[in-house]
């Protein structure tokens, strides 16, 4: 058996983080998007992923100005456990048939579990083609839907 040991955290998409940042995400990260407003002599209007390390890092704040807007960007597992520490609830990803993976969510309330707390009550409605693409789309949702 061949040993695969080039693998690396997977990091929150744009979105995800917009909406971490929405939600009061204020952590320290080593890697940060960087949203362009409008192209400039070095570069153009869009969305870049940074990651930089310690350096980079002491600037991996929310900042925003005419010309771009600066969003922390933290590993899905930050992200997770922010979510379940401040909010109480929880992201389970399982593969539920080959090759396809889903979600469920749930909340701790008074140290019991609620039921889970899904677009149908179990699980995910979509299908994800990886656990990190099933965690992208339960941060969305929850993000999106579960947190004010």
């Amino acid at each position: 058996m061949t040993i695969n040991n080039d693998i690396e955290e997977t990091y929150c998409s744009f979105e995800v983080c917009k909406l971490l940042k929405e939600r009061g995400f204020d952590i320290f990260t080593e890697a940060v998007w960087v949203e362009y407003h409008q192209d400039t002599e070095y570069y153009n209007k869009g969305v870049d992923f940074q990651k930089s390390g310690i350096l980079h890092g002491r600037n991996s704040f929310h900042y925003s100005n005419e010309y771009y807007s600066i969003y922390s960007s933290p590993t899905q597992a930050i992200a997770i456990e922010w979510i379940r520490v401040n909010f109480n609830i929880w992201i389970h990803c399982a593969s539920h048939e080959v090759g396809k993976w889903c979600y469920h969510t749930g909340k701790t309330t008074a140290g019991k579990i609620s039921p889970r707390i899904c677009e149908n009550g179990e699980y995910s409605l979509e299908d994800f083609d990886s656990p990190q693409e099933a965690t992208e789309g339960a941060l969305i949702y929850i993000l999106q839907n579960l947190i004010e």
